[in-house]
């Protein structure tokens, strides 16, 4: 499933142990000279669905980047000193997930990072649609963001968990986990 607002809203408010302001305090303890799977691209106006996708990864046992208490940046200072910093944070990452929503059209800083790490990753980016609707099921990424394969979230039956899939952005059938995708594993067909 695409995964959409009111999902991650109410996985907010049921799922996480703590509040969404508790749990970006929590994230502070995390952040330094580690390696990570994720760095998370996000809006600052998202928190909350941020917080919650955050959430949802680590306890998938992912290593997350999340910008949330680092004090060395500051979304509101743009310059070739924190332009310096952010290429340090993103290179101890694996991937890139944008988290699209229709806030990220506002972000100084997203569509650079995006840029910045398909450059330095060889490409190991993906989009993360956050939809307002229920039910869609296929993204069509907007200008460029249509190049990058997408991340679904599919929950699994008679579990709390789910899994994240790696999808084709072209609609084909071709995807992977998550898990694959970061180990180097390249989408394939699942018919």
């Amino acid at each position: 499933m695409i995964l959409n607002e009111k999902f991650l809203r109410n996985y907010a408010q049921k799922e996480m142990l703590n509040s969404v302001t508790e749990s970006v305090d929590g994230i502070r303890y995390s952040l330094y000279g580690e390696k990570y799977d994720i760095f998370l691209s996000h809006s600052s106006l998202d928190q909350e669905l941020t917080c919650a996708l955050y959430d949802l990864f680590t306890k998938k046992g992912f290593k997350v980047y999340l910008d949330y208490g680092d004090n060395e940046l500051n979304p509101n200072i743009i310059t070739s000193e924190t332009g310096e910093q952010l290429r340090s944070k993103l290179k101890k990452c694996k991937c890139l997930a944008y988290i699209s929503t229709s806030n990220i059209s506002n972000s100084k800083w997203c569509p650079w990072e995006l840029g910045l790490f398909d450059g330095i990753s060889g490409g190991r980016c993906c989009i993360l649609p956050i939809i307002k609707d229920l039910g869609e099921t296929i993204y069509n990424g907007q200008e460029y963001l249509g190049m990058y394969p997408y991340l679904s979230y599919v929950k699994r039956s008679g579990s709390k968990g789910g899994i994240f899939w790696v999808n084709d952005p072209n609609g084909s059938n071709n995807c992977i986990t998550l898990e694959q995708w970061l180990s180097g594993e390249k989408l394939k067909n699942i018919n």
